[in-house]
């Protein structure tokens, strides 16, 4: 292990629980925020009415594998 990635194990271990989950929710919030910025890239004429649906629709789905 490099100096770095034990760096960033001592940084992890001191992270608090309440800390980890205020990161990962802004790592979902940067993730959607992405594809919802691919989604108006793909159809940049759509409305933002058809960009929200389209969103959704991508949340809802599940891939069973």
């Amino acid at each position: 292990m490099d100096r770095l990635d034990r760096d960033d194990l001592e940084r992890a271990r001191r992270t608090s629980p309440e800390e980890r989950a205020v990161q990962l929710i802004q790592v979902i919030r940067a993730g959607f925020a992405l594809k919802r910025s691919a989604l108006r890239a793909r159809s940049p004429g759509a409305s933002q009415e058809e960009l929200d649906r389209r969103f959704a629709r991508w949340l809802e789905r599940q891939d069973d594998g």
